[in-house]
């Protein structure tokens, strides 16, 4: 369920996973800040009228540390403002007829069936538009971003820096495009397993 200024949507589909950037990235274009595993939470919802864009939430600055994907349950985070200042960067947006980032937020993942992580979320945009969320979102995996100095050994020990492989399969890594200074962009996926 989604409600959002008193109305209430289904949601169809809510995906989550986790990213961990480009060292390279990092060095080159922002002041050499370490990367850290962020996760990514969206969802979409029924559109009850074909001439409004549904409304909708997007988390996509959430930082928690945890050993394992599997054992995420439980992690509750609060915030006052838009920017998370530990970490730099926004936690999250709304969009209805435009963006408007979240300044006041409660999320918690309250229990776990298989790949599926139950969230439950509330707070206020920018423009004072209030939300509440109670849905399952189904775990994608986590993308370890890299560069053509990358291998498919990298990329696990990069990872492993910040949470066990246990529930995770590597999948070979993948290149495609390249960054201002030539530099080729590379990718990793690890996929959950149970």
């Amino acid at each position: 369920m989604y409600r959002f200024e008193g109305k209430s949507y289904e949601i169809h589909n809510a995906t989550c996973g986790a990213g961990l950037g480009d060292p390279y990235w990092s060095d080159t274009y922002n002041g050499g800040r370490r990367t850290r595993l962020g996760w990514w939470f969206e969802m979409q919802v029924d559109d009850p009228d074909p001439d409004e864009r549904a409304p909708r939430v997007v988390f996509d600055g959430i930082f928690i540390e945890c050993q394992s994907w599997v054992e995420i349950v439980g992690k509750h985070i609060t915030w006052t403002s838009a920017i998370n200042e530990k970490h730099d960067s926004r936690y999250g947006w709304t969009d209805t007829f435009e963006c408007s980032l979240i300044v006041r937020g409660s999320f918690q993942i309250t229990s776990r069936h298989g790949l599926l992580l139950r969230v439950e979320a509330h707070g206020s945009d920018e423009w004072q538009n209030e939300f509440e969320i109670a849905a399952d979102y189904a775990f994608q995996g986590i993308v370890v971003n890299g560069s053509e100095r990358d291998s498919n050994e990298t990329f696990r020990a990069r990872l492993l820096e910040h949470i066990s492989l246990e529930y995770l399969e590597q999948q070979p890594a993948t290149s495609g495009g390249r960054y201002d200074s030539g530099v080729e962009m590379k990718g990793c996926l690890f996929l959950p397993k149970l």
